[in-house]
């Protein structure tokens, strides 16, 4: 993504005396600082041009789920800079849950999924999804979850294929990228803990293979359009997941 300097867009801005920190993190497709907005820390966020569509849902997702009851992130402004899409949003306090892993906030990570899908269904049956509800997006601060963060593929849609998306991103995550046993077995952990929070789900082995797939067409962009490398037996891994000869990892399904 082109560079952009942070301090002209909060110049634009105009939300008072700033300080850029440092860059927080990066993507493909964004480019993330802490700033400082007076006293108070907050989170500037940067996108491609083409994804200004996306962020304007964006908004309106995070929005709701703060209506629904989740701790999310106030946003403070959003808009267009130099073709470049942003948002700014307020600090969360806390560590992920993937760094301070422990059962209870496991269960509330499920707990919370649960609340978002009830919380927000439509006459139709169909809900606010996250679509990329995983534990480097949930905040936790002294043993609660403080926050949910990066709404970037917030959908409307059914809840089975938010819960499987989830599923998905905890089992084959070690399986693309080769990680070791220990952090394979800790994020088997996670899901099973996260599906005691959340309760029953009809359908989720048909949404797994579809949630699978959609792992499929992701690997195939970053490989063509990111230029990442090909994780070796990666395609013949998340296909033994998706027709679920790898059962052991989740017995209660």
């Amino acid at each position: 993504m082109a560079e952009l300097n942070p301090n002209d867009l909060l110049r634009y801005v105009n939300l008072g005396d700033f300080l850029v920190l440092h860059v927080q993190t990066g993507g493909y497709d964004a480019r993330i600082w802490k700033v400082m907005l007076g006293d108070d820390s907050a989170v500037l966020r940067v996108f491609s041009p083409d994804r200004s569509a996306h962020i304007e849902f964006e908004v309106q997702a995070m929005n709701l789920a703060g209506e629904a009851g989740l701790p999310v992130p106030s946003v403070l402004a959003s808009g267009v800079f130099a073709s470049h899409p942003f948002m700014i949003v307020e600090w969360v306090d806390g560590k992920s849950l993937l760094d301070v892993w422990d059962g209870s906030s496991s269960y509330g990570f499920g707990e919370l999924h649960c609340q978002l899908h009830t919380n927000t269904e439509r006459q139709d049956g169909s809900c606010l999804l996250h679509m990329d509800y995983h534990p480097l997006n949930v905040l936790v601060d002294r043993g609660e979850v403080s926050g949910v963060i990066d709404w970037t593929n917030a959908a409307w849609g059914r809840a089975v294929d938010d819960v499987a998306r989830t599923l998905c991103i905890l089992i084959c995550t070690p399986i693309v990228d080769r990680s070791d046993r220990v952090f394979a077995r800790k994020l088997r952990r996670i899901a099973r803990a996260y599906l005691d929070g959340y309760g029953s789900v009809l359908g989720l082995r048909e949404a797994i293979i579809r949630a699978t797939t959609a792992m499929f067409d992701e690997l195939d962009y970053h490989i063509r359009e990111n230029g990442l490398a090909e994780p070796k037996d990666a395609r013949r891994r998340l296909q033994r997941w998706s027709e679920f000869n790898s059962k052991s990892y989740l017995p209660r399904f």
